[in-house]
């Protein structure tokens, strides 16, 4: 019997194996970097809304005046930043602008602006110290499941 033939099959094997796995191993790294950076971004956005609740944080109604996403989207979370007109309970309406992630689906744009957001009633969450720090805390449409 000739055995020197599956040696340099399996030897051929070997190596073509282990090509594949060192062309893999970049590949998983930045995977996981990536969903490391959106972990931390995510963890640090949380933060920062449970800063502004502690502080003393304000839900109001609030009207969107025009919506952009900028930058790449993901499918449903969306970086957008907001043009609303906040209607606090016994307090004046106020204009503000702010940046938030967004869980939404069939959001429609039109050069970045998100057309299907205009118009659309939010509830917001704000510091009252500094109105600037606000975020989206849910949807109008949303209210009635909470």
């Amino acid at each position: 019997m000739d055995y020197s033939l599956n040696w340099v099959n399996l030897s051929c094997f070997a190596c073509i194996g282990a090509l594949v796995l060192a062309g893999a191993i970049p590949f998983i790294k930045m995977l996981s970097s990536q969903n490391k950076k959106i972990t931390e971004r995510l963890d640090k956005e949380r933060a920062e809304r449970q800063s502004i609740r502690e502080n003393g944080g304000i839900t109001a109604l609030a009207i969107i005046k025009s919506a952009r996403w900028e930058g790449a989207r993901n499918k449903f979370l969306h970086t957008i930043y907001y043009d609303v007109e906040v209607q606090p309970d016994g307090q004046p309406t106020f204009q503000a602008k702010f940046r938030d992630e967004v869980f939404r689906r069939n959001i429609q744009s039109e050069n970045y602006e998100i057309v299907s957001e205009i118009g659309l009633k939010i509830w917001v969450t704000y510091d009252p110290a500094n109105p600037s720090r606000m975020f989206v805390d849910r949807y109008d449409d949303e209210s009635n499941s909470i």
